[in-house]
């Protein structure tokens, strides 16, 4: 099983597994929000206001980071067009990274992209 989106307000009948993370990042379309997900499994990055061909150009390079993402095994999730925001996995056994250690995100929101918890 996959991770999934956890709305305060709306019931789900999907339980969270033993050993799952649930994650709050606030409001998701209009919804307070939580993504639920296994931390020995995936990675999960919330991206914030990033408009990626803006940091390309700062670095003085083009680059296509949405393919550079995908190259390297993270997939779209959910997208929150009203806050500018989305959501990113990446599952750790599909791309040969094991399960590394659960770590606290680094970062603020703003334009950079920050991972919840790897």
């Amino acid at each position: 099983m996959g991770p999934f989106l956890v709305f305060e307000d709306v019931p789900t009948s999907r339980p969270v597994p033993e050993g799952w993370l649930v994650k709050p990042f606030g409001d998701w379309d209009g919804h307070a929000a939580a993504l639920a997900y296994d931390p020995r499994r995936f990675q999960v990055m919330l991206a914030v206001g990033v408009r990626w061909a803006d940091i390309d150009r700062r670095q003085g390079r083009h680059v296509d980071t949405t393919r550079a993402l995908t190259a390297a095994g993270w997939a779209p999730f959910s997208v929150d067009h009203a806050n500018g925001r989305s959501l990113w996995v990446r599952d750790l056994r599909a791309v040969g990274l094991g399960n590394p250690r659960p770590t606290e995100a680094v970062g603020r929101a703003g334009r950079q992209p920050i991972g919840l918890e790897r």
